[in-house]
Parts: C-alpha cells; structure tokens; sequence
C-alpha cells in the first residue's frame, strides 16, 4: 500500500491528531487510488487573510496539478477554509514540502488542519 497520502496527511497537519476515521479513510483512499474531497482549515498567525491569499494565489499554477476543485472561504482576517479534491497525492506531498511553500508558511505563521473529509 502506498504511504504518500498518510506521509501528507502527517506533515501537514504535524501538530493535530488526525482521528482514527480519517486515518482509515487516508488509508483506503491510498489504497484503492481515489480521489479525495478534503476541508482544511487554516489559521494566519504572523499576517492577515489578503497576504496568505496572495501568497496562496502564487502558486496556485504549481497546485492545480494535483488538486481540483478548490473553494476558499474567508473566515476572519486569521483564518480561512479550503475545500478540495487530491487527485494526485505524490505530487502535493512533494510541493508541500518545497523550501518556496515551508518559508511561505513561516513567514505568515500558517497552520493548517484537516476538519472534514467529504465523500
């Protein structure tokens, strides 16, 4: 069984508990290679909404292929919602961890946690 969509998940979302009902839902998507419809909420430490979205937006070119779908919902100006389908979870492991997206992040103080998964 492939791990990359768990091995997203975990570094993603490092200081969440991901529930017992989402590791298995991870496990089977990876398992049997469907497509995945996910909410993430994201909290905005160090910025405002418009500069995590401008920041978002840049590279969104790079997202695009491998997620479809995406919606984001401005909450407050700290916190946001994305909703989206992974269609390919090797690649936005790998574009997650790019030094561009990790210091992106930083500086804005972006946390990101998984709050629904739709199926």
């Amino acid at each position: 069984m492939p791990n990359s969509l768990i091995n997203f998940m975990l570094y993603i979302f490092p200081r969440r508990l991901i529930s017992r009902v989402y590791y298995l839902t991870i496990v089977m998507v990876s398992k049997i290679g469907v497509e995945m419809d996910v909410v993430a909420s994201v909290d905005i430490l160090k910025g405002d909404f418009d500069a995590w979205l401008l920041f978002f937006e840049s590279y969104e070119h790079l997202r695009h292929e491998f997620v479809t779908n995406e919606v984001v919902t401005q909450i407050s100006q700290s916190k946001a919602t994305v909703s989206f389908t992974i269609i390919d979870i090797d690649g936005l492991t790998a574009l997650s961890s790019s030094q561009f997206l990790l210091d992106g992040e930083a500086q804005l103080g972006v946390t990101v946690e998984l709050v629904e998964t739709l199926t």
